[in-house]
């Protein structure tokens, strides 16, 4: 079954973010996916290495605006 590779931006304690990849199964509910995982945004992305550069490289934009928080 082919899959879709998203990454998440999560609110955690204290208003802080984070970013995590993660892989949906085709035909499965995005929006309950955001919603379990109470996801601020989701991007959809071309593989998941591509998924998890993008992650890496968000919290660290995050670690040096003083945003990150995990």
């Amino acid at each position: 079954m082919k899959k879709i590779y998203v990454v998440y931006v999560l609110n955690t304690e204290g208003g802080k973010l984070y970013a995590a990849a993660d892989t949906i199964q085709v035909g499965e509910n995005i929006k309950a996916h955001i919603e379990r995982h109470n996801a601020k945004t989701c991007t959809v992305c071309e593989s998941r290495a591509h998924a998890e550069q993008t992650a890496i490289q968000w919290n660290e934009d995050f670690k040096n605006n003083g945003t990150f928080g995990y």
